[in-house]
């Protein structure tokens, strides 16, 4: 955890909140959130966006910081013992649109395998986490 790995996880988000990007625009989407930024371009968003999952003990399991999913727990074991283990994991992409950098953040697991539980507690930490990033 970050706490093992001496990461203070409020001075994480001290620092992401001094670099804040400017949210310019929010939408829901069907799948997620996207958020629209100016201030700022792909690879400094896509930084400060994993320093963020990274003071939140989230790891980036496939892709890259511009276009992967970051998890917590573990796949394996909820494989194995389902609703008794807790499982998150997001997607995130990062990219450019005109004058605009873009941050989509969804789901990349529906929480079923978990139960009602978890699809509940998926629903949870996903709200959580969007909201954080609208001020990232």
């Amino acid at each position: 955890t970050i706490e093992n790995e001496g990461i203070d996880r409020t001075a994480v988000h001290e620092f992401i909140s001094a670099h804040k990007h400017k949210l310019v625009s929010f939408e829901e989407t069907e799948n997620g959130a996207i958020f629209s930024f100016t201030g700022t371009d792909e690879n400094s968003l896509a930084a400060d966006v994993n320093s963020f999952f990274i003071a939140e003990e989230y790891k980036l399991e496939s892709g890259t910081i511009l276009s992967g999913d970051y998890g917590k727990g573990s796949h394996t074991l909820r494989l194995i013992a389902g609703v008794l283990v807790k499982r998150f994991k997001f997607y995130v992409n990062i990219y450019s649109e005109q004058d605009k950098t873009i941050l989509e953040f969804s789901k990349a697991m529906s929480g079923f395998s978990g139960g009602v539980l978890r699809v509940s507690e998926l629903s949870k930490e996903f709200e959580r986490l969007k909201n954080s990033l609208k001020s990232i």
